[in-house]
């Protein structure tokens, strides 16, 4: 990921010739957008059961993203 795009998302400027060409393209959202994608898909996949039921419980919403693929095909 281009360090343009990492500065730009926690609110930092870039220094030297990094700030002269600091513009973040349609692109490089994208493709920030792909990646933290991935790793939400990721951690989902990680999830054990237990902490699935926790994460239910505490924000109901959530659960469709929780759901076994199981349950998912069911519903």
């Amino acid at each position: 990921m281009p360090e343009v795009v990492r500065a730009a998302r926690l609110g930092h400027r870039m220094r030297g010739m990094g700030d002269v060409y600091e513009h973040v393209t349609p692109a490089m959202k994208e493709q920030v957008r792909t990646v933290l994608e991935e790793r939400w898909q990721r951690s989902v996949q990680a999830v054990k059961p237990a902490e699935c039921e926790w994460i239910v419980e505490t924000a109901p919403r959530l659960g469709e993203y929780y759901r076994a693929p199981d349950e998912k095909r069911a519903s």
